[in-house]
């Protein structure tokens, strides 16, 4: 989006994700972005168009290699084999899991990717992968309250099954 912006002559677009960015980056310490964020604010706001280009390069390049962090630290270090029983069951220690998961969703608690782990071999296979793959995209793309959201609808769900099986 922001070189999309640049390419398209949308100085206010660019100055508004600069700024969005400076914001974010200040919040979480990253003081080279932040400063790569405010250099390119600063010239979309006097209307620099064309001393911009190198600015937003490193200001993508800084992105990116954050992304890259990120996805190397979340990444599993190996797919873990199939250790749940595969089938449509949900045992007890599963719905505490996913109300654990719930919980640190809401909170933004970081573990949940480590409890999402628990869960998933917990409820692997059957009818939950679909639903265990979107929830695991979701956090993997930090989007917790998207995360969350499925996880109540999927505790919903579980809880409509063990009532028609009790």
């Amino acid at each position: 989006a922001i070189r999309q912006s640049l390419a398209d002559g949308d100085l206010h677009e660019l100055r508004f994700l600069a700024h969005s960015l400076k914001g974010v980056a200040g919040n979480l310490g990253m003081e080279t972005l932040e400063a790569d964020a405010s250099t390119v604010e600063r010239l979309a706001n006097q209307e620099r168009q064309e001393d911009l280009a190198q600015p937003v390069e490193k200001l993508v390049d800084d992105i990116e290699e954050i992304l890259l962090g990120l996805r190397e630290f979340t990444a599993p270090e190996e797919e873990p084999e199939v250790q749940g029983s595969g089938s449509d069951e949900v045992d007890t220690h599963g719905i505490e899991l996913l109300k654990q998961l719930h919980t640190q969703l809401l909170d933004g608690d970081i573990d949940a990717s480590e409890t999402f782990s628990q869960l998933r071999q917990t409820l692997s296979g059957g009818l939950y992968g679909d639903m265990l793959k979107s929830i695991q995209n979701d956090i993997e793309r930090f989007d917790f309250d998207a995360a969350a959201s499925a996880v109540g609808a999927f505790e919903k769900e579980l809880d409509e099954k063990l009532k028609e099986l009790a």
